[in-house]
């Protein structure tokens, strides 16, 4: 089912930052939300698959596929906004 967002409807971005090692990182948002928002979380330029394990009122918990090999950090950024009921 589609969703719209609606004028003033509450919307925040992020970027987590996983180091060396890192699979699973927490997002807490600026402010909680009323009801469960849609999050869309994204990797920047790697090759591998980000996961929402978990999603509250107040945060969102982003598993990488396989933990970071790298000695450069990877970064997966977040879209986050309230859910609509209105179609």
């Amino acid at each position: 089912k589609p969703q719209i967002l609606k004028a003033g409807a509450q919307v925040e971005t992020g970027k987590l930052e996983y180091e060396t090692g890192d699979y699973t990182k927490t997002f807490t948002f600026a402010e909680p939300y009323e009801t469960v928002p849609i999050c869309v979380a994204t990797p920047e330029k790697e090759n591998l698959n980000v996961y929402i394990t978990a999603i509250t009122l107040t945060s969102v918990t982003v598993e990488l596929s396989a933990s970071n090999p790298q000695p450069d950090s990877i970064f997966v950024h977040l879209h986050i906004h309230e859910a609509s009921t209105d179609v």
